[in-house]
């Protein structure tokens, strides 16, 4: 059932789950920040939880303050781009449909 969803949402590229990835969790990549940030208002409307799957990089991580660094700029890229979405073997029908189609609500389609 998951696989048709983002077909028709045009999404499918870019919604990770099982089997390529654990059961338990999809992630759905954004194409950029802007993009990032309309998906991620489309989440928090449609009371989809979520998180960003690297948070903001290891190299914000407060361990890390304060010791010399090369640049991530792949990292800053990605970091907000890439979001953990809720999934479970049982998660089916309606709420299933409204964690994919909550982040196609304000994705740009690729088909």
């Amino acid at each position: 059932m998951l696989s048709a969803i983002p077909a028709a949402a045009g999404i499918a590229d870019r919604l990770h789950g099982a089997p390529d990835i654990g059961p338990d969790y999809t992630l759905f990549r954004c194409l950029d920040a802007a993009e990032a940030d309309r998906v991620e208002h489309s989440l928090r409307e449609s009371g989809v939880d979520f998180r960003l799957w690297y948070g903001r990089g290891l190299q914000h991580q407060t361990c890390y303050a304060g010791l010399a660094q090369d640049a991530l700029d792949v990292t800053e890229v990605l970091a907000c781009c890439l979001f953990g979405l809720p999934m479970a073997p049982d998660l089916e029908g309606e709420r299933l449909s409204r964690v994919v189609t909550a982040p196609a609500a304000r994705a740009v389609a690729l088909s």
